[in-house]
C-alpha cells in the first residue's frame, strides 16, 4: 500500500487498483487479474511503466489492429518470434477463461507467457525500427543520459 499512497499525489485513488494477494501470485499476473476483477466486462489496454521509449504510434498500431480483426482473446506484439506480453491488448472473454482457470487451481503456471499459450492470441511482429520501443528500464542504472 506504499505504492498506492505515492501514487495517489498523481492519481485519484479511485483510478488505482492494488494488487489482490489472496490467490497467492505477484507481479504482472497478479495487476492484470486484479484489475480484471474489478472490471470484468472491460477489455484491458495494457503496457508496462517501465517502457519508457514507447511511441505511441507503436500503440496506435495496436489499436488498429484490435478494432480491425475482433474475436481474439488478446493482442500483442512479438519480438524475434517471442510475445512482448507487457504491451498488448487483453479482451474481457480471454481473461474470464483465464481467471476461471486460475479460481479452480487448474492455471499451472503464473506467468504471463504461459498464460498467453491458453487464450488465441492475434501477434503482430514487430519492425525493426519498434524494438526500442520495448526496452525495459528497471532500474536508475538502465537508464542512458547524455
Amino acid at each position: 500500500d506504499i505504492q498506492k499512497e505515492k501514487f495517489t499525489t498523481f492519481f485519484p485513488a479511485d483510478q488505482l487498483v492494488a494488487d489482490n494477494l489472496r490467490y497467492g501470485i505477484r507481479g504482472p499476473v497478479c495487476g492484470l487479474f486484479s484489475v480484471h476483477e474489478k472490471y470484468q466486462e472491460s477489455d484491458l489496454f495494457v503496457l508496462a511503466c517501465d517502457m519508457q521509449q514507447m511511441n505511441t504510434s507503436v500503440l496506435k498500431a495496436l489499436e488498429t489492429v484490435y478494432i480491425q480483426q475482433p474475436g481474439f482473446d488478446a493482442y500483442l506484439f512479438t519480438n524475434a518470434g517471442e510475445p512482448e506480453p507487457l504491451c498488448g491488448i487483453y479482451c474481457s472473454k480471454g481473461l474470464r477463461k483465464l481467471y476461471a482457470l486460475l479460481q479452480c487451481g487448474a492455471l499451472k503456471k503464473h506467468s504471463m507467457k504461459y498464460m498467453l499459450c491458453q487464450l488465441n492470441a492475434f501477434y503482430i511482429p514487430l519492425t525493426d525500427d519498434q524494438v526500442f520501443c520495448f526496452s525495459n528500464f528497471n532500474s536508475p542504472e538502465d537508464i542512458v543520459t547524455e
